[in-house]
């Protein structure tokens, strides 16, 4: 788990967080140490791997996943680009199924 703090990137947790949800990235705005911002709104974002490691994704896809966000963030694409890769990352990999296990 790691919290991303934007504060002097002209943004903020609530912003990032919608606009992630809109490429398809699930996070969570989040406070960050020392945040002047409203819990409503907050200075970061924390993002999470559990679910994805689940699924199988590699350190290769995770480093994409970060350039994504970061790009995304940064203003240097649109979420409907963003969407686009992170469905062609996860149709790579299928979801948890404990059945078939062992």
């Amino acid at each position: 788990m790691v919290i991303v703090d934007l504060r002097g990137m002209g943004t903020n947790g609530r912003a990032v967080a919608s606009l992630l949800s809109a490429a398809g990235i699930l996070c969570n705005k989040n406070a960050i140490p020392f945040d002047t911002t409203s819990p409503a709104v907050t200075s970061g974002i924390r993002l999470g791997t559990a679910a994805e490691t689940t699924r199988g994704l590699d350190p290769e896809d995770f480093t994409k996943l970060g350039e994504l966000i970061s790009k995304l963030i940064l203003g240097n694409v649109s979420a409907h680009e963003v969407r686009t890769e992170v469905e062609q990352i996860c149709g790579r990999h299928g979801f948890y199924d404990p059945s078939r296990v062992l």
